[in-house]
């Protein structure tokens, strides 16, 4: 068992696979993203979805600042290191500066580097939200879109604005900053693409991202096997 307090390089094996699995994932499903993405957006739902990004970027410049951001940073940091597994021991707060410390043990260490970044990629208010946007409530599709956007527009800007070289959370990764920004990007880019799907087609958008992935992937292997 082990503590982490941002002290230790971190990002093995499994670290890396993940890198090269986002890279591979992101170029799979481009095509059958496009596809739903041109075939199922309607402009009641572009509308709302950008009416949705307006507003969760207003919010976060407006309201979450300060103690506040600090707070749903390390928050991000807690929330995936509990996943895992690990146990919490310290989150501390003083203005702009946080810190967040937890015991891991051998089975866990591999997912350090996630946690260190993972207040850049989780969507952490997409996911609180999930009752609003996911189920329908007789809400409408414009209601229920605007509610999914805002909430990944709050989640985007808030890990965007804390994106710095100069961020231990980047420093303990090994590789460094060019490594762990390779990695949220690739990681926003996947996740952007199944929620925009979404936003296109509803659940119905991400099942057929999916599956359409698989039909054309499995058809490149045939063809490959002759």
């Amino acid at each position: 068992m082990g503590d982490k307090k941002n002290t230790d390089k971190v990002g093995g094996v499994w670290f890396f696979l993940s890198l090269l699995f986002l890279f591979l994932s992101t170029i799979i499903l481009l095509p059958a993203w496009a596809n739903t993405l041109f075939s199922e957006l309607t402009f009641t739902r572009f509308r709302a979805s950008v009416g949705g990004i307006i507003f969760g970027v207003g919010i976060t410049a407006l309201f979450l600042r300060g103690p506040i951001s600090t707070l749903i940073h390390e928050l991000k940091h807690k929330v995936l290191s509990g996943l895992v597994g690990n146990k919490a021991k310290k989150v501390s707060i003083d203005g702009e500066e946080g810190a967040f410390e937890y015991e891991y043990t051998k089975d866990t260490a591999k997912y350090n580097a996630f946690i260190s970044l993972a207040p850049y990629f989780l969507p952490l208010f997409v996911i609180l939200l999930i009752p609003f946007w996911g189920f329908r409530f007789g809400w409408g599709e414009a209601t229920r879109v605007l509610i999914l956007s805002a909430a990944w527009a709050i989640d985007l800007t808030t890990g965007v604005r804390d994106i710095s070289p100069h961020q231990t959370d980047f420093k303990d990764i090994v590789g460094g900053f060019r490594v762990g920004i390779i990695y949220v990007v690739f990681m926003n880019i996947l996740i952007a693409m199944i929620l925009t799907a979404w936003i296109a087609g509803d659940w119905d958008g991400v099942l057929g991202l999916f599956s359409e992935t698989f039909v054309w992937v499995t058809s490149v292997v045939m063809w490959i096997r002759g």
